[in-house]
């Protein structure tokens, strides 16, 4: 079974894979020209935790 059978064994059919390729494809050229500034996972993640401790801690609350 070649690599391109792999992928398409995730799909219903051929044109269903040229279509989530195409969604792919679109979605990684507009990342490429966001002009946004480069935010850093670390940064990203240290966020998201205190969201979620602050969430835990007022559910505890309630």
């Amino acid at each position: 079974m070649s690599q391109s059978d792999l992928v398409l064994s995730e799909f219903r059919d051929e044109a269903e894979h040229e279509q989530y390729a195409q969604w792919v494809h679109g979605k990684i050229q507009d990342s490429l020209k966001d002009e946004r500034p480069h935010v850093a996972h670390d940064h990203v993640i240290l966020e998201a935790k205190k969201r979620i401790s602050a969430k835990k801690a007022a559910d505890a609350g309630d």
